[in-house]
């Protein structure tokens, strides 16, 4: 193990040999350190990858970035400048903003799986309301039509009524007219209910499968830095983080 710290942190280990404890000490670390840093790297690119893709295949391609990573800041620790360092620098913020999206994308899951779903849901919401609302005019319309031929029946006076009681022309002619309505009524009403529950379902598979690939995930994510403040401001303290690491 401590041939690979020295190995990772690009030291020659037969001069560090000759070097003191706190030296030797000094570099293991440096080289802990650009492990877990491209171990880091390896696993969240992998599982940035595995979400945009679901694919444990296509995620493998995380690794190789993470060992690209490696000896990307095994070369950059032997640096002897400010100047040589600079790219290390750039290095680590592009590696930190990268590695934030998955990361992001898994904190702020329920909240992206809400802002995806709000339209759908909304639409099916409102097509639920327009079949319910075709269900309540139904039936009041039946209701009035069942009232007009029993007035009828009944000699109640009223616009379009003989106000005759009994059992006459007028009244089966309503009654006549009632019936086929009715059963008209009847068979939108059923077919109404199945495509509500239907809509329904569909709600229901939205949200145990909320739909969305990688960039609609990213602009529901947008959204949400939009809408909350403290959500912006724990995105960008989990960046920071990364690049300080």
């Amino acid at each position: 193990m401590t041939r690979l710290l020295y190995f990772l942190s690009n030291t020659d280990e037969a001069l560090i040999a000759r070097c003191p404890d706190s030296v030797k000490r000094a570099q293991m670390a440096k080289g802990a350190y650009i492990l877990f840093t491209a171990l880091l790297t390896a696993l969240l690119l992998s599982y940035g990858v595995f979400v945009s893709s679901n694919s444990f295949l296509l995620a493998t391609t995380g690794l190789a970035c993470g060992v690209l990573n490696l000896f990307v800041l095994r070369v950059l620790s032997s640096a002897r400048s400010k100047t040589a360092a600079l790219p290390g620098l750039l290095l680590a913020i592009f590696t930190g903003l990268v590695l934030s999206v998955p990361l992001e994308l898994r904190l702020f899951q329920g909240s992206i799986n809400n802002e995806i779903l709000k339209r759908p849901l909304a639409e099916r919401d409102a097509r639920i309301s327009e079949l319910r609302a075709e269900v309540v005019d139904l039936r009041q319309e039946l209701t009035r039509r069942e009232k007009e031929f029993l007035d009828e029946a009944l000699g109640v006076p009223g616009p379009g009524m003989t106000g005759v009681q009994g059992m006459g022309p007028a009244f089966k002619t309503r009654k006549e007219i009632y019936e086929g309505f009715r059963a008209q009524s009847t068979q939108r009403i059923m077919e109404l209910s199945e495509e509500i529950r239907e809509v329904e379902l569909e709600k229901t598979s939205l949200r145990a499968d909320p739909p969305g690939d990688l960039l609609s995930r990213y602009e529901a994510l947008s959204n949400i830095h939009s809408a909350s403040p403290d959500a912006f401001r724990m995105s960008w303290g989990l960046r920071f983080l990364l690049i300080m690491l």
